[in-house]
């Protein structure tokens, strides 16, 4: 009775285990993925600037803004 509560035991913890190194996987695939996408949106970012900043370059581009506002403040600019 005392090996049957022994071997329970190191199953439970090798499942565990097993757990616990499946979900580490998962999550650096979830970071690398989170990583690639944030990747692809900064780069998406930086085109779209470039593409606003040949439309007007007599806009202000000073680093206190936050890109997102200057190419909407260059985009009401634009079509007003």
């Amino acid at each position: 009775m005392v090996l049957m509560a022994k071997d329970l035991n190191n199953t439970n913890l090798k499942n565990a285990i097993d757990s616990i190194q499946k979900l580490e996987v998962n999550r650096k695939m979830f970071k690398f993925s989170l990583e690639s996408d944030l990747a692809v949106v900064n780069n998406a970012r930086k085109k779209l600037s470039e593409k606003v900043n040949s439309m007007s370059p007599d806009i202000d581009t000073s680093k206190e803004k936050d890109t997102i506002e200057l190419i909407i403040i260059k985009l009401n600019y634009k079509f007003v």
